[in-house]
């Protein structure tokens, strides 16, 4: 506690997972209240707190396993899905099962050459690969083709496939490309934007 007290801005406290933080089980009432009570005096001087738990495998436990107490506690409570069918990361569902703030419903991340970036169509199918370049392109303004080029390659995608896109968008007019200082060439998104 003093150590978050001395920390300006706050810090970020993840727990991860509660199961290796609690020294009980999590199915007592009790115990679960004295452990999140904890958590509760590190949020109440400024912390953030992230306490990743699991679901469990009845249809009663499908936000979280054990006592109703952990759910009781929480200011916001999410259950996070990964939707994609072959496991790899892809798609982020974040369904909220508790909120002191009002949310409700759920949100939708697709993992895009390196990045998060929320989908606002829960129900779209998974981004092709020039989604992926054009969320990097707006995620990028401005980069010239050789950084637009390393931050791709960074992901393991060919160069030539980058320079075909870049091509391919100035060609149809959803990607402007700027001349700048030592006529290096800067290139911007410009159908869509960011909804």
């Amino acid at each position: 506690m003093k150590w978050i007290r001395a920390c300006e801005p706050r810090p970020l406290v993840i727990v991860d997972s509660l199961a290796a933080f609690l020294n009980g089980d999590e199915n007592d009432a009790g115990e679960m209240r004295r452990f999140t009570h904890q958590l509760r005096r590190l949020a109440d001087i400024g912390a953030t707190v992230i306490v990743i738990h699991h679901d469990g495998k009845s249809e009663t436990a499908r936000d979280y396993r054990g006592s109703s107490d952990f759910k009781a506690s929480l200011d916001v409570g999410f259950h996070v899905t990964n939707s994609s069918g072959d496991m790899r990361l892809d798609r982020l569902r974040l369904r909220c099962f508790k909120s002191r703030h009002g949310f409700t419903g759920e949100l939708v991340y697709a993992y895009a050459l390196g990045r998060f970036i929320r989908d606002e169509d829960r129900h779209a199918p998974a981004r092709t690969v020039t989604d992926q370049f054009r969320d990097l392109l707006r995620l990028n303004p401005g980069s010239t083709g050789a950084d637009f080029e390393a931050k791709a390659f960074a992901e393991g995608i060919a160069r030539a496939r980058v320079r075909e896109f870049l091509n391919d968008g100035v060609l149809d007019g959803s990607i402007e490309c700027r001349t700048a200082s030592h006529n290096a060439k800067r290139y911007l998104w410009v159908r869509g934007g960011f909804e």
